[in-house]
């Protein structure tokens, strides 16, 4: 499907330099065993989120800010990536791997109807994306019918997994947590599966999704730990396909 996606010397150079920069296992090891979440967040100093978490450590920890210096940090990278391309199927693919934010926007949904928060309040953290535009978003949280949102999703057995969340977690913010994981790590699990499948000089597209995996691991620990769940059962909730399975 897609053919010599890195043609040009300056993108493949450029993603090349980020291998020293992605997380390893060990990176996610320590944030989850760590004491607190500013002890947590330290783990990221020396690695190439740092300008994007500096801040957070000398501050009170907030999540809203956290997830938002991490989708920039998401942001800048994929937007060098995109302007460098040149090659019809490479811009294709990553638009087409852009589209994942559809399941964070299907989470931010069912959150607004867990929670019981009105379209107006829900306006300050949905990002309409894809096939959920404005009005899409709009009328699902305004219907509040979870059923109808879930029918947005075509795998049967992430439905049930959502279904059984819904029905088994009874603290509304567990609950919403809980289902915007389980959303993340399918999204990403099943483009991580194609990106396996890739030969040659494409398999470097692997290390462009790294970031997002880091991005949606990092958020993962950040807010379990702040439900002060135990390391056992935030490694459940962790997308386990690490850039990279050993230490350097």
């Amino acid at each position: 499907m897609i053919k010599s996606i890195f043609e040009y010397g300056e993108l493949t150079v450029r993603i090349r330099g980020k291998k020293s920069f992605m997380l390893v296992k060990s990176d996610y090891d320590a944030m989850v065993n760590a004491e607190n979440i500013q002890t947590a967040l330290r783990r990221l100093e020396g690695t190439r989120y740092q300008p994007y978490i500096s801040q957070m450590l000398i501050e009170e920890f907030n999540l809203g800010k956290a997830e938002e210096n991490l989708t920039r940090a998401y942001l800048d990278d994929f937007s060098f990536i995109l302007s460098k391309l040149k090659n019809k199927r490479a811009i294709e693919f990553f638009r087409e791997f852009n589209c994942l934010f559809e399941f964070k926007t299907l989470a931010s949904i069912l959150r607004s109807i867990i929670l019981g928060i009105e379209w107006e309040k829900a306006l300050e953290y949905t990002v309409p994306f894809g096939r959920l535009d404005s009005s899409t978003c709009k009328r699902f949280i305004e219907e509040k019918n979870v059923k109808n949102v879930l029918g947005f999703i075509e795998d049967e057995s992430l439905i049930k997994e959502v279904e059984k969340i819904i029905e088994e977690v009874e603290d509304p913010i567990l609950k919403a947590n809980m289902v915007e994981l389980a959303l993340n790590k399918y999204a990403l699990e099943k483009v991580w599966g194609k990106l396996l499948r890739l030969k040659g000089r494409d398999k470097l597209a692997v290390k462009l999704v790294g970031i997002t995996v880091d991005m949606l691991n990092i958020m993962a620990i950040l807010r379990l730990k702040k439900l002060e769940f135990k390391p056992d059962e935030i490694e459940a909730f962790l997308i386990p396909v690490f850039y990279m399975l050993e230490d350097k």
